[in-house]
């Protein structure tokens, strides 16, 4: 943590997207990463090969003696399932408010938003409604079931890369008034898209329908605002998941996440923490 990288390849990089854009390759070849570490006067300059990452799909660590933190990095069949499973793990350690992460999400099935939703919401509450030209295309989505995390105080971050399933979750979270959602407005993906064959063996892929919020947003290229917008730098934004235990969570980067910092505040928690 603090380590800020200068340049990859020789190539002086502006920002984190920049710097990711060049490290990407082939894996088993190899990239010069320049980077300044705190504390060091001159720049650092590592030779590393690249290898093919497997992503973790979510990650959790309970980051306050009472404040759970979920970083939810997709959405797939196994997403709903996963989150509450870490949640109760959380729970069992003591967790009685909820930070979830969307940052970065570009989303996935809208089944899996739906069942995301349906852990934080009430039975019956409305996650978002597609409309179209016509009525085959038009639906609302509810919840069917409940869990015991729907009274859970709750705060959702997002950013400009939260998109599509992501978004619908956290405007089903923020317009049911379950949560607060805290970071920049996100992405702006909401379409219902239909794929028509074409003689030539190509295909036509053809917007049928859009996604709207409980409240009536469409989100498709609009995005949802968040309740407290925070803009943070890209090379500040924090994973606390990443640690092993809370007492190893970097208490300065922590208080550098903007974004992370703002949605603590707001489950009642000031930095520095203690400890720190």
């Amino acid at each position: 943590p603090g380590d800020v990288v200068l340049e990859v390849d020789g190539h002086p990089v502006r920002n984190q997207d920049e710097a990711v854009d060049r490290m990407k390759g082939d894996p088993g070849t190899r990239v010069a990463v320049t980077i300044r570490r705190p504390d060091i006067p001159d720049p650092l300059t590592y030779e590393l090969v690249r290898q093919t990452i497997l992503h973790p799909e979510m990650e959790r660590i309970l980051l306050t003696e009472d404040v759970g933190y979920v970083r939810l990095n997709s959405f797939n069949e196994n997403s709903a399932k996963g989150l509450a499973e870490n949640l109760h793990f959380l729970s069992g350690m003591g967790m009685k408010k909820c930070i979830l992460d969307l940052r970065r999400n570009s989303g996935g099935l809208l089944k899996a938003a739906v069942e995301v939703s349906e852990i934080f919401l009430p039975k019956g509450s409305l996650v978002t409604e597609t409309r179209g030209r016509v009525s085959s295309d038009s639906r609302k989505y509810r919840t069917q079931g409940d869990s015991g995390f729907t009274q859970i105080p709750l705060v959702v971050l997002v950013d400009e890369n939260t998109a599509s399933a992501a978004e619908i979750v956290t405007g089903a979270i923020r317009d049911n008034r379950r949560g607060k959602a805290v970071g920049m407005t996100t992405f702006g993906k909401g379409t219902v898209q239909e794929v028509i064959p074409l003689d030539d063996e190509s295909a036509l892929k053809l917007t049928v329908a859009k996604y709207y919020t409980p409240s009536g947003i469409c989100i498709n290229s609009t995005g949802i605002k968040p309740d407290y917008t925070v803009k943070v730098d890209p090379l500040k934004v924090m994973n606390p998941a990443l640690y092993e235990e809370p007492s190893k969570v970097d208490r300065a980067a922590l208080a550098e996440d903007l974004q992370l910092k703002k949605a603590l505040e707001l489950l009642g928690v000031t930095l520095p923490l203690v400890g720190s």
